[in-house]
């Protein structure tokens, strides 16, 4: 067959030949479709293993039988179900992975989403805790920032000030600091109660994180939620990931580090 007969061929059937390859491009989605599927549902049942190992439960137990209503029913707004704080203001997305009690504490892994543009998206695995015998003031501790050069400093200083003579930049408030430690070069604490902070953060809590470099942590009454910033953390580790996240909410607890 010449090329003019085949282009001849095509124009007679051009209405079959455009049905058969939208019908093949819908078996193609059908397919992928269920691979993903059955990805989720792998995904799903590893999760409900790993829960089980640790006590605690994966959200929408009534919907396991359909993967993507299980996935569904694990999202949740943060402020609602987690608790009010900083780090949720505006991404309210969040997934949660598993909930239950630890260690006397109420504990839920998630997942949160802060921009789902970004590539890799930019998500982190928190783990939240709360407890009645979390009695501290409310404060938002994250690592410190590197320090800059001479010259690369003094050159933001002179932006800052500008920004701020022209009150395009409002007065930034000094982090809380403790004399003689080193945990002011490992994390910067900010929080709006400076004086009963300092009773919060004693010499125990001081020396922990200064051994524990990398966490963020922010408290609001009763509650604790702790992550590594963009940190995902794969299922087969999440064991680990609340045992080093509980550690952190027990240097927190009353009455056990009460008489430090």
């Amino acid at each position: 067959m010449s090329q003019a007969e085949a282009l001849q061929l095509i124009e007679d059937h051009l209405w079959q030949v455009v049905v058969g390859v939208l019908v093949l491009l819908a078996l193609l989605a059908v397919l992928r479709g269920r691979g993903k599927l059955d990805q989720l549902r792998d995904e799903q049942a590893r999760q409900r293993a790993v829960g089980a190992s640790l006590g605690l439960e994966t959200p929408g137990r009534a919907s396991r039988d359909d993967p993507v209503d299980h996935l569904w029913s694990s999202l949740a707004m943060g402020p609602e179900k987690l608790g009010p704080f900083p780090r949720f203001a505006g991404h309210e997305r969040v997934q949660i992975q598993f909930e239950g009690e630890r260690d006397g504490m109420k504990t839920t892994i998630a997942l949160h989403t802060l921009d789902s543009e970004t590539t890799p998206p930019d998500r982190s695995t928190l783990a939240c805790f709360a407890s009645p015998d979390f009695q501290f003031s409310a404060f938002d501790l994250k690592p410190a920032v590197e320090p800059m050069g001479p010259l690369a400093e003094a050159i933001f200083d002179a932006v800052e000030k500008a920004l701020i003579y022209v009150r395009w930049l409002s007065k930034p408030v000094p982090p809380i600091e403790f004399p003689g430690r080193t945990f002011n070069k490992t994390y910067t604490l900010d929080s709006d109660f400076t004086v009963s902070i300092r009773d919060d953060f004693d010499a125990r809590v001081l020396a922990f994180f200064e051994k524990n470099p990398g966490w963020k942590v922010q408290g609001v009454k009763g509650r604790l939620l702790i992550w590594r910033e963009r940190v995902t953390e794969p299922t087969e580790r999440i064991p680990a990931f609340l045992s080093e996240t509980a550690a952190v909410a027990q240097v927190f607890r009353r009455p056990l580090n009460q008489d430090l």
